[in-house]
């Protein structure tokens, strides 16, 4: 059963669906105070993002729609990404965020991190 974790970084609040050791994060939340220019859809348009995406599906055999899911409105609302693809972006962002995200999601499936 999948659960819903929200965990702090610097301030700002970043949801977590976990399921088993699958994680989905929701970068939206991870973007909210950047710019336009850093926005997930900014970065899923970049030729890197979609082979990066490709190669994950691939690799996993999980479909690519399953990797990203958008979502308008309800409890859950936003961009969610697969915990791999959700790293890169962050990493796109900044390194620091990046490593916030990676951090995060060990923290939410039981990894322990030496921060």
């Amino acid at each position: 059963m999948a659960e819903l974790r929200i965990l702090d970084f610097n301030g700002t609040q970043v949801s977590f669906v976990v399921g088993g050791r699958t994680v989905l994060v929701c970068v939206s939340e991870l973007s909210k105070s950047l710019t336009k220019a850093q926005q997930p859809s900014r970065w899923l348009a970049t030729k890197q993002a979609k082979e990066l995406i490709r190669q994950i599906s691939q690799m996993k055999r999980i479909q690519v729609e399953s990797l990203v899911n958008v979502r308008h409105g309800g409890v859950i609302n936003g961009t969610w990404m697969y915990a791999e693809v959700a790293v890169a972006y962050a990493k796109w962002l900044s390194p620091e965020i990046g490593k916030n995200c990676s951090e995060g999601i060990k923290e939410v499936i039981g990894v322990k991190t030496s921060k």
